[in-house]
Formats: C-alpha cells, structure tokens, sequence
C-alpha cells in the first residue's frame, strides 16, 4: 500500500490563516474547559516529533505530521485530543529504548490525556507495528478510543520489545486506562506471555471491543486475544475468530488480581474457531465479574487438555448467557464442551447447544457456588451433545440447585451413564415441562441418578420422556432417588438389556435400597417398569401414549404433540399442573394434559337452534343452527352435530330430544355442547318460529374512499370503498343502517339540530341516520360491495359511521350486528 505524500510547504502556509481562525473558535468555545487539539496525519514514516516537548505536530521528516509525531504531541498537549489517519499503511520502525516514551517503540498515550484515533476504515488505514514492538501502550489514567483501523504485526516475543513497558505482554496494545476499538480490525498480533493482542492491567478501568473483527492473535501464555487484570470488559457485534492462547482463554482471560475486574458484556458477537491449551476455549473468567452473554455465537472452540471447550468459569458469582447458540465446541480430554462452571452460579435462557463434546457434560458441567445456589436453564435445546469418556451428554449436574424448564434434549449421548442429563449433585433439581427424545447411553438413555438428594428434593413435573434408548433404563436409571414424579411420561424407551427383575426398557431400579418410589400418579408408564403395580392413582401402566415425533410446534424449543385420542390428554392432576406447557400455551386448571406438550384451551361450542328447552310441534320444520370455534393459535378441525348447521332437525317423534354438537381443533382438543327440546302433538302450544341468525359481520377495510357505484349484492371485489359480509342461518331480508355522529345544540334537555336560534346554546353530539340499505340474502355467506352510494342521489360524505345489521324472517328479526368505520376525503 503506497504511502501519503506529505502535504506541500505552500499547502500547509495557505492553511494557517484558516487554522488560526477556527482555533479562535475553539479557544472562545471551550472557555474553562480542558485543552482540546486535532492533529492531521499526512506522512506515513515513523518520524518522531521534531521538538519533544512540542504540541504542533512537526516531525523531523520535513516537518510533516506523522502518527508517532501526532501521539507526541497529543501528549506534550494534553486534555482530549483527536488524530485523523487517513488511508495508508502507517508503519512503525523505530525500535524501543525505554519505557513510557512515545519517540521509539510503541506508541506511548500518557496518563490524564485521551486520544481518540479515527481512521478511513478498517484495511484502509493500517497502523502496522512491523513486529518491533506493540503499537500503543495506554500508561495510566490514560485513554485510548480507536476507530476505523487496522492494527496487525504487534509482537510483544522479542528482544526488540524488552525494554517497553509491561514488555513480553499485549501484543498489539498495553491498556492500563480505558481503552475502546470500534469498527477496527486486529490481526496477526502475539505476545510472548499474555494477551495476544491486548493487555489490561492492574489499573486499567475498561476495555471495550466494538463492531470489529480480531483474528490470528496469538498468546503464548492466557489470553489469544485478551487478558484483563482490573476494569469492565464490553465485546458487542465483534467477529473473533482463529485466535489462540498456549494456556487459558483462546480468547478471553479476565482474572482479578488484588484489583477488581468488572462487569464483562459479551453482546451480539461471534467467537469461532479459537483454541487454548487450558482452560476456555474462547473464555476464561476467574474471579471475574458478573458475566452476561447475550445472542452471540460460539462454535468449533476447543481446549486441548481441559475444560469449557467454549467458556470456563471459575467464582465469578454468575454467568448468564441468553438467546445464544453454541455448536461444535469441544473440551479435548476434559469436562463442559460448551460451558464449564465451577464455583459460579449459571442462568442459560433460550439458547441452542448442539453437538459440543467434553468428557462429561458434553455441553455443560454445572457446579454452583454453593449448595444453595439458584441456577436455571430455561427454553433452550441440546441437540446430538455427546460426553465422550464418561457421564451427561448434555448436563453433568454436579453441585447447587438446578432448575430446567421448557427445555427440550434431543440426540445427545454419553458413553456410559445419561444421554442427556446426569446428576450427581445432592442438591435440588427440578425438572419442568421439558422434552427428552431419543437420547442414549448404557445406562439411562435420557437421565441417570446417581445419588439422592440430601438438600432440597429431585422433582419431575409434566415432562415428556419417549423413545431414549441404554441398555439399561432406556428413560430413567434409578429413579427411586427422585422424590416426586408426577403427571410425566415415561414411554416408548428401550432397554436392551431388559429385566424383569430390575427394569430397563422404560426405568431401571424404580424400588430399591428401602426407597420408597418417586411416584406422585398421574404418569404414564408404557411397560410397567417406572410404576407398575404400585397402584397410585392416576397412573396409566402399560398404554401407548399416541405422542407425536419430535417436532416445531410453536414456541421456543421443539417438542413431541399429542396425537388425537392420547390418553395424556386431560388426565394430569389440574391442581398440580404448572401455568403453561413447554410453548407457553396456557394450561386449563381443570384438566390439563400430562407431559410437556398442551393440546390447548379445548374449541367453544354455540347452538342457536334447536334452542335449548324449546318446545317444537311434531313435524314442524326447524332448521339446526350451530357453530365452533378454536383458541388462539388453533384452528377448528371437526365441527359435527345430528344433523348439519342450516338443516332440518328431528320433530317427527314425540318426546324429548338431544341434540349434540362435538367439535375438534388443530391442538387435538375436543370439546361437547348440547341442547335439550321437547315434541308434542298438536297445534298447542303454537309453533315456534326462530328468528333469523346473523353472524360474522365483517368488512375489508375499515377507512376508504367513497366511489360512485351504487351497492352490488354479491359481487366478490371492489376499487374502492370496502365489502361488508355476513352470515345467515336462513334466508332473509337483511336491513343495513347507518347512523353517524354529528353536532347541535342543547335544548330543553335534549339534543337536536343547530339552528340560528339556539347557536348560543351548549354543543352536544347527536345521532342521526343518513340512509338505510334493504335486500334479500340468502342462508350462508353474503358479500355487499359498497362506496358509499345509498340511492342514485343520496350518498355518504367523509366521516365516521356506524353499520347496524339486521336480518327479518317470517316476522321475526335477528339480534342487530355493528361495525364501525371511516370514509376518508380525496
């Protein structure tokens, strides 16, 4: 990349009068506050300034202003300063001779001073350290913003670097202030010890990475990207990918030393691909600050050795990670291939983990900060995780209360104990509306107890576990250790190592030891193995549960639906039922469905006809009347009476008469309505006539523009104005009137037309009726295209109006249906 050439000595005489002027400004501006300069980089050496102790950026290569010139006499200045680097290749080439001197080595920002460098734009302007030495050490309470940049070739492994400050770390920058890079680009930095391309020390007070890609950094002990003593960490919209650490932290190695480290923000960013021997395959937090991961991705990060193949935690108080994906990550020969918590309280909500593998927890190892530890995964999916050498293809649940909720474990396996989740921890576990599906391991498929608990309970609640596979206990090892399982299924498991004796294709070991079963009824059990013979109340032993495959139906995570004629349908214990399902459907609290998965509020039955407790002469014709609707979220499927809506229904035999509507929706909830009426002989009592029924009114827009046709019965679309629709049970002639607000004046209590009589009375609104629409309809559904034409000389103006509805039948009038809309100007 060619260098800028220095601005002529012409060019820079002719700016002098304009930068005297705009100094002026400035000066009359910031009257009492700190020293503020801006410094214009035209020459792309390395040249130092010509005077050390200046503040005009005057370099000794003819007095230009170079970047090393710039930060000198940002320095020798003062206060808040700004350099602008143009496009250009800005390389450094002056080797250090001490510390805390921006003339050689790297670029030097002094303390009480801020620097802000705006570049042309990442790969535009490259501020290349040449491998002498790291670009910029921030001494301090100094403070350093970076933006549009690229910083490569930092190398803090050499002699040439020995004698900057903190020499051996932070091979791009050394922050011991507040340091910010925003929309820049790090790559091919390393340090010989930490921090491959930055190092925060002991004083520094924040280190924030934004909207930027760092990439082949490397550390030859923690920290491929970043080590972090003192200060708050924010990575928001960055790219880190393909860095590496020889010890902990690929990317990240935040630990408080005597100082404290603060809050580390991890938002909407990408971590791939990076490695470390130890620890934190892309982070390590030890002593940490609270840790918040939110919709970010780390996939195909490793350790070689040891734990937390994408993030470890040691005592940090609490990680959180939301709405964020891990996929790939490995643990080499050790634990957590995706998370790794020890001494560290954990909250994952709504995130994926799929296919990460550690020795045990082949996605997470959970060990809490204490046994009263309040740790909960909620909404998330694991997906084909696979513990390697041991335990938890999922979860190793080893130390603090655990809850899971909603979440949904698929494919995961483990080479010994627990396909998806294995608890070895003493302490509460709770697990709530989640879905275990075709997970395996020799020994429980899905869940493997290991112990009991000796604080809190083990409790299951309307889980769904079906077709995991061990050889042996296919769903659960030895849940006699739980203390309650109740409205869950437990079926279609396989064991191929069946016994009778001892279980194994649904449970294995479900009694023993002098343990009492977990059973709190209302599960279903398919071959006996869980409950069988235990006779608690509710359970179903030995039936096929009618549970759909795994599938997206709605809501966060997938899970298994319940196909129509389920015996999990209606059969948990209400009472016990918790609020919603795995998808957030409400749960009825009456009688809601065992398992995860909620067939849904069941369909609303109405019978207008036959009315309920009529009375109808024999042989009189009354025609059915009836109709169904779903919750939100479903749709009717099955809406069937004796007879069909709008037909005849049975007066020809005396007596009293059924007449039932059943109804079924897209959920496989079902519902049942009936009314009850009477046949008798004879004229006495007179027959009954039934009004006529007008239902669904609608329209299809509710503000248009008035056109010039006059209403059309029945015809499908129009230009402009809208459609109303309607349904009747018959036919009928149906009465459209429109009623519209206007203005008047208050006499005699009442409301009437504004006269110029009554101007100086009070204002008040009236209805009146502009016009009304008469025709025949027929039973069924009815269009009316209108554009505001009533008559071929009467016609509705722009405004408010109200539509009223009704339909006439053998004398008899419907209930009035209304709607409201606008008629807007041209």
């Amino acid at each position: 990349m060619s260098a800028p050439r220095p601005a002529s000595r012409f060019a820079r005489l002719r700016a002098v009068p304009l930068l005297l002027a705009l100094l002026a400004l400035a000066l009359l501006a910031s009257a009492g506050t700190a020293s503020a300069a801006t410094f214009t980089v035209d020459d792309a050496t390395d040249a130092a300034l010509t005077n050390p102790a200046g503040t005009s950026c005057s370099s000794t290569n003819g007095g230009s202003c170079t970047l090393r010139a710039a930060v000198q006499a940002a320095d020798n200045t003062g206060g808040a300063n700004t350099i602008t680097l143009p496009a250009g290749d800005f390389k450094l080439t002056i080797p250090s001779t001490g510390q805390g001197d921006p003339s050689t080595g790297d670029l030097d920002i002094k303390g009480g001073v801020e620097v802000t460098i705006a570049g042309a734009g990442a790969g535009v302007s490259v501020i290349d350290a040449n491998h002498i030495d790291r670009a910029f050490a921030v001494l301090e309470g100094a403070s350093l913003s970076i933006s549009g940049v690229t910083i490569e070739h930092g190398d803090t492994g050499h002699e040439a670097s020995e004698k900057s400050t903190k020499d051996g770390y932070g091979g791009a920058i050394y922050n011991d202030g507040a340091l910010s890079i925003n929309s820049s680009l790090l790559t091919g930095n390393t340090s010989y010890d930490g921090g491959g391309a930055i190092y925060s020390d002991t004083e520094a007070s924040s280190t924030s990475i934004t909207n930027s890609t760092v990439t082949r950094n490397a550390a030859d002990d923690g920290g491929g990207v970043l080590i972090v003593y003192s200060g708050s960490i924010n990575l928001t919209n960055d790219t880190l990918t393909n860095n590496s650490a020889d010890e902990e932290g690929g990317v990240v190695y935040a630990e408080e030393t005597g100082s404290v480290v603060g809050t580390v923000t991890v938002a909407g960013s990408t971590m791939s691909d990076n490695t470390a021997d130890d620890e934190g395959g892309a982070m390590y937090l030890e002593y940490a600050g609270p840790t918040s991961v939110t919709s970010s991705t780390f996939s195909a990060n490793n350790t070689d050795d040891d734990e937390g193949g994408a993030i470890y935690d040691y005592d940090s108080g609490r990680l959180t990670v939301q709405d964020s994906t891990f996929s790939a990550n490995t643990a080499g020969d050790d634990d957590g291939g995706a998370v790794y918590t020890d001494d560290t309280d954990l909250t994952v909500a709504s995130s994926a983990f799929s296919s990460n593998e550690g020795e045990e927890g082949g996605a997470i190892y959970v060990d809490g900060s204490s046994s009263a530890a309040k740790e909960s995964i909620e909404q998330s999916s694991f997906n084909g995780n696979h513990a390697t050498d041991d335990e938890g293809g999922a979860i190793y649940d080893d130390y603090g209360n655990l809850s899971i909720a909603g979440s949904t474990f698929t494919q995961n396996s483990a080479s010994y104990y627990a396909g998806a989740l294995y608890y070895d921890s003493g302490d509460a576990l709770s697990l709530v509306n989640d879905t275990l599906d075709s997970n395996q391991a020799q020994e429980g498929g899905a869940i493997y107890f290991d112990t009991e608990a000796s604080t809190g309970a083990i409790s299951l609640l309307n889980d769904t576990i079906v077709r995991n596979t061990g050889y042996y206990g296919g769903g659960i090892a030895y849940p006699y250790y739980a203390n309650s399982i109740e409205n869950s299924i437990i079926a279609e498991n396989t064991g191929t190592l069946y016994s009778l004796e001892d279980g194994g294709g649904d449970c294995y070991y479900s009694v023993g030891y002098d343990k009492h079963t977990a059973d709190r009824g209302n599960n279903i059990d398919s071959d006996g193995t869980c409950f069988g013979g235990l006779g608690v109340p509710g359970d179903q032993i030995g039936v096929d549960p009618l549970v759909a495959p795994l599938a997206a139906n709605g809501g966060p995570v997938e899970t298994d639906a319940l196909l129509a004629g389920s015996p999990a349908i209606g059969k948990a214990d209400g009472s016990a039922c918790p609020p919603t399902d795995a998808r957030g459907v409400p749960r009825p609290s009456g009688s809601c469905d065992v398992g995860a998965y909620q067939t849904g509020l069941p369909p609303s039955i109405a019978i207008a006809s036959p009315l309920n407790g009529a009375t109808y002469t024999q042989g009189q014709v009354v025609a059915a009347s009836y109709g169904c609707s779903a919750p939100a979220g479903a749709s009717v499927t099955s809406c069937t009476g004796p007879v069909a809506s709008a037909a005849a229904i049975d007066t020809s035999t005396l007596g009293v008469h059924t007449f039932t509507v059943n109804a079924e929706d897209s959920e496989f909830a079902s519902a049942s309505q009936s009314a009850s009426y009477t046949v008798v002989a004879g004229k006495s009592p007179a027959p009954a006539v039934i009004p006529p029924i007008i239902s669904e009114l609608k329209q299809t827009a509710k503000v248009w523009r008035e056109g010039n046709a006059l209403a059309q019965y029945a015809v499908k679309k129009a230009s402009l104005g809208t459609t109303f629709s309607f349904r009747l049970n018959e036919p009928a002639s149906v009465t459209f009137t429109f009623t519209e607000q206007v203005g008047g004046r208050k006499v005699g209590g009442k409301c009437v037309a504004s006269t110029k009589k009554n101007s100086s009375r009070q204002r008040c609104a009236r209805t009146v009726i502009p016009g009304t629409l008469t025709f025949s309809a027929h039973a069924g559904t009815n269009k009316v295209r209108f554009e505001g034409l009533i008559s071929k000389t009467r016609k509705l103006g722009p405004g408010l109006y109200t539509l009223h509805a009704v339909a006439a039948a053998s004398g008899e009038h419907s209930t009035t249906k209304t709607l409201s809309f606008k008629i807007a100007a041209h």
